[in-house]
């Protein structure tokens, strides 16, 4: 059976490092709006 392999450049679970990338391009989306919207 592969096995794949997963070095992170943080020490921090790889299931963390993704639950941190995906906050930060979530937050990166809600910042855009924000700054794309009429009036603000």
């Amino acid at each position: 059976m592969p096995t794949i392999s997963l070095e992170t450049l943080i020490r921090a679970p790889a299931e963390r490092c993704f639950d941190l990338a995906r906050f930060l391009v979530a937050h990166n989306a809600d910042i855009k709006k924000i700054a794309e919207s009429p009036g603000k």
